[in-house]
């Protein structure tokens, strides 16, 4: 029996339909063989000339180009042969054919480039005048000639193509693309620049596969080049949008090299750890440049100390077992494997250009110092230049003369909390470059912790401190600094035991000795922490008895400052107990004695308590603007600063203000970040959920990921680890990654979390599922989540995902679990408590969904009748809920059901207008309602009608 035609390309169609792949590949090969052996050349012509698409993939081994090319010239038989089959269509896909060639060639490592030069000259000569063709041809010229380092060849291909217009075969972008790449390599900046204009400005949009994407995030090529000119805002955006992508290798490559290159380190080493999972030796040119970037990584981590540092991954699976890594290793088997491959080209080739690229690669040096990737980084590193330089801008005339007058001049400030004076004393203090002995430089220490900054900083300088005054037998002090360490500890969690411990010991020594301010500081502390754990009534007597140590003084200045502090936080218990009338009343108290004190970090907390009361109390505005004050009275260099714009952006979070919140926040997490403090993280955290709320998914990503970063790296809290992916799968699911957003929900369930959480997580991973198409892992995904909310006792959030999980099963044709599955959620449902108003809702709620789920099913099976009594059932119930639109598309469903399955015509009549009498101003229910009758006033019309 012979195969005919129609045979050959019916089942070419079929093939066309498989994944890309060898099932792919082996199916065309078999169709070829076929039509040559039944000598039907049309069939034949398109049959290889679809093998050369399945073949001409990015490839390194010489065997598969020549498959390619074999594919290619048996194409090029028939066109010499039989040219009146080559159509304008055909024409089009055999110089495509072409162009894939070319990029099978000159991406192989082991395929001679004179070779490919041969065949470009040969198809030149079959180029057409009336067609563009020769465009493909310039296009692959340039792309080898810039391989082969050859500038001047390179360079008269550009000029051909540049006015040539690309046909239609052709990515357009991919063109400019090329050009800007060639120009870029060249460190020919403002050409390459102007070359990519018509992607920058959308005139030429980026095609990838089927769709269209960003300019920006395909011009990765242009990162080095705005650096090197000075535009950095624009290569800011371009690494934004481009980073965090599942690029191609190149664009990730140049991410990582703009990142060691531009002092973000980190930011590179993210990226690297996002790429390899076994390893990348070079087999092609597009690994080459990601194996030079991943050694500018690790070069770099080398050069900042980290070499011995471990990274764990498998980067040569056949020689070495997987396991932790070096960066120093990393380092060396990255550049031995990046000159290998070039070596091995230049030989090949008899040229040296692969080994001069691949040496310049790993040899860049950085083009700056810093260059702040984000608002927060910004903001970061202009507060950390503004507080470099305010001891410069302005030096009082009475500074003391000596080291020992300006640190007791120091710690006399410390003691009144003027912090605004203790920076400009401090540097002062370096100027002098005293000779110190260890009680100066213990005491020295403790002056500079009691400004506010860096909290492990401070941990650690006062622990040493505190050693260093036990030794020296000065006890007061010691006992003093310990003090100072407790209250240092309150603000990191893993030491907050430790603190308190220290401090309740200390207190001890304290009593018994005359010490009252020390005392009296101890006796607040405490009562920090005792309101940190909950504690409030213990933690009022600790204020009543640091009232009272006060009493004891002498030291008028130090009494006023410790009685204003003392007077907030029994503001603030007051508060906690209950009483925000008695609380705001203290509070308003204690900032008129703070004013009067002139001692503005004091003033600024009295004004963090009083903004925080009057939010508390509906004074929103008037809380807001106190909360400003007290952070511009605390100025940037100090947590309370950090905390109350922090604050403010946390209540503009919480009252709908999301635009306002994000400056604010953006603000808090910066201050953090330049004291040090790892409050800075959870703040990050709600800055993403800001960007989230406001649709700046780009943002939210970036964020999320550096919140997870951080709580990874430091173990840190379980919330922040698991906030910070779902930020991030939420983000990632908006850009159009659905991958991404799925795995970052796979690892939130790697992480111990309760079973109610579960639930939330397998609901959103279904719920991408279920929108990509992927109906049987929707519906696992979904049972799974019904499983999780039923452990977790939450019956009214399981029904949901089993009535999602029948709508899955059901178009992933397991008609019999689809309603197996709505037979249990009617039972979970019935079962539901509705002795109250919320309950007996939720129940008739679910009851609607499920019923409307059920019409569906059984509409898509044939059983018409069955839907049409489920559409009116869910049209009833969701009338009890005042649920009006969905009423009316529940009766529209049963009127087309009405109208074209069963012909009853009046009953579908009837069904339209109980969805008009539900929604009757809904464009969409108009609509379908007037569409709904055409078609019953057609049917009435047909000659074919009983009543013609």
């Amino acid at each position: 029996m012979h195969t005919t035609q129609a045979e050959l390309y019916q089942r070419l169609a079929d093939a066309r339909r498989l994944p890309p792949g060898t099932v792919r590949a082996a199916t065309i090969r078999e169709l070829a063989e076929e039509a040559e052996s039944a000598e039907l050349v049309e069939p034949l012509l398109d049959i290889r000339l679809e093998l050369v698409y399945t073949l001409g993939v990015p490839i390194a081994r010489k065997e598969s180009v020549d498959e390619v090319i074999t594919a290619f010239a048996r194409c090029l038989t028939i066109y010499d042969q039989r040219p009146e089959l080559f159509t304008n269509e055909r024409l089009d896909d055999f110089w495509a054919g072409l162009g894939l060639v070319g990029i099978a060639m000159k991406d192989a490592p082991t395929f001679p480039m004179d070779r490919l030069r041969g065949i470009l000259d040969d198809m030149e000569t079959r180029a057409r005048p009336d067609r563009d063709d020769l465009h493909t041809i310039e296009l692959v010229r340039l792309q080898l000639e810039s391989r082969a380092g050859d500038t001047v060849a390179a360079d008269a291909a550009l000029g051909r193509l540049r006015p040539l217009d690309p046909p239609p075969y052709v990515n357009h972008s991919a063109t400019v693309l090329d050009m800007v790449v060639y120009l870029a390599e060249l460190e020919r900046d403002q050409d390459a620049v102007d070359a990519a204009e018509p992607l920058l400005s959308g005139q030429v949009p980026i095609r990838s596969g089927d769709g269209e994407v960003d300019p920006r995030g395909r011009l990765a090529c242009l990162l080095l080049p705005l650096v090197r000119l000075g535009r950095l805002e624009e290569a800011v955006e371009i690494h934004r949008q481009s980073w965090q992508s599942n690029g191609i290798e190149p664009d990730m490559a140049r991410n990582m090299e703009f990142c060691v290159l531009t002092g973000n380190d980190e930011r590179g080493l993210q990226i690297m750890g996002r790429l390899i999972e076994d390893g990348l030796p070079s087999a092609n040119y597009d690994e080459l440049r990601m194996a030079c970037a991943m050694a500018l990584v690790c070069r770099r981590m080398v050069d900042l100390g980290r070499g011995e540092e471990t990274f764990s991954l498998n980067p040569d699976p056949e020689h070495r077992e997987t396991g932790s890594w070096t960066f120093t290793e990393l380092h060396a088997h990255y550049v031995a494997d990046s000159l290998r491959f070039a070596r091995d080209v230049d030989e090949l080739n008899g040229i040296t250009a692969t080994t001069e690229w691949t040496r310049a690669r790993l040899d860049a040096q950085p083009l700056l110092d810093s260059l702040p990737l984000n608002s927060v980084a910004l903001r970061t590193r202009r507060i950390r230049e503004e507080e470099s330089a305010r001891p410069d801008e302005s030096q009082p005339p009475s500074l003391p003369e000596s080291a020992e007058e300006t640190l007791a001049e120091a710690e006399r400030a410390a003691q009144l909390y003027d912090f605004s004076r203790l920076p400009l004393l401090l540097a002062h203090l370096d100027a002098l470059q005293p000779e110190t002995d260890e009680l100066f430089a213990a005491r020295r220490d403790v002056v500079r912790c009691a400004s506010d900054r860096d909290t492990v900083s401070r941990i650690e300088l006062l622990q040493g401190a505190v050693e260093t005054l036990d030794r020296l037998g000065e006890q007061r002090r010691a006992r003093a600094c310990r003090v100072s360490l407790a209250s240092a500890m309150l603000g990191v969690e893993e030491h907050r035991e430790a603190g308190r411990a220290i401090l309740e010991d200390t207190l001890e020594f304290l009593r018994a000795s005359d010490a009252p301010y020390d005392e009296a500081r101890a006796l607040l502390t405490l009562a920090d922490y005792r309101e940190t754990d909950g504690e409030f009534e213990a933690a009022l007597d600790a204020v009543n008895q640091a009232e009272k140590a006060l009493t004891r003084g002498d030291d008028a200045a130090r009494t006023d400052v410790l009685q204003v502090l003392a007077l907030g936080d029994r503001a603030s218990l007051t508060v906690r107990a209950g009483d925000l009338t008695a609380g705001l009343d203290l509070v308003e108290r204690t900032h008129e004695r703070a004013r009067r004190l002139g001692a503005p970090l004091v003033e600024a907390d009295a004004l963090f308590r009083l903004g925080q009361f009057r939010h508390q109390a509906g004074d929103m505005e008037r809380g807001l603007d106190d909360l400003l004050q007290a952070a511009t009275l605390a100025g940037p260099g100090t947590r309370l600063a950090a905390t109350a714009r922090s604050l403010r952006g946390e209540l503009l979070l919480s009252t709908g203000q999301f635009d306002e919140a994000i400056p604010e926040l953006v603000e808090g997490v910066a201050m953090f970040t330049a004291l040090g403090s790892p409050m800075a993280e959870a703040n990050r955290r709600l800055l993403a959920d800001a960007y989230a709320r406001t649709g700046r998914w780009l943002e939210t990503a970036e964020t999320a990921e550096e919140v997870v970063v951080a709580a990874d790296r430091t173990d840190g809290e379980v919330e922040n680890r698991l906030a910070g992916r779902w930020l991030l799968a939420t983000a990632h699911e908006a850009l159009g990654r659905p991958a991404d957003a799925l795995r970052r929900l796979d690892e939130m369930l790697e992480i111990p979390h309760a079973p109610a959480r579960t639930g939330v997580i397998q609901t959103m991973a279904a719920r991408i599922l279920y929108r990509a198409d992927a109906d049987a892992p929707a519906a696992e995904r979904f049972q799974l989540a019904a499983d999780a909310y039923t452990t977790a006792d939450l019956a009214d959030q399981a029904i949901p995902c089993l009535i999602q999980r029948a709508s899955a099963s059901h178009y992933s044709g397991d008609n019999d679990t689809a309603l197996t599955v709505l037979d249990q959620a009617r039972e979970m449902t019935d079962s539901l408590p509705t002795e109250s108003d919320d309950e007996s809702r939720t129940s008739t709620e679910l009851t609607a969904q499920r019923l409307r789920t059920a019409a569906t099913i059984y509409a898509n099976l044939g059983e018409l009748e069955a839907a049409t009594e489920y559409s009116h059932e869910a049209a009833k119930r969701f009338r009890e809920l005042d649920a009006n639109l969905p009423a009316a598309h529940s009766e529209l469903m049963a009127a087309r059901i009405l109208s074209r399955g069963l012909g009853r015509p009046t009953d579908a009549e009837d069904a339209i207008q109980r969805a008009l009498g539900d929604a009757p101003e809904d464009p969409r229910v108009r609509q379908d309602a007037d569409e709904i009758r055409a078609e019953l006033t057609s049917d009435t019309d047909s000659p074919n009608d009983s009543s013609a």
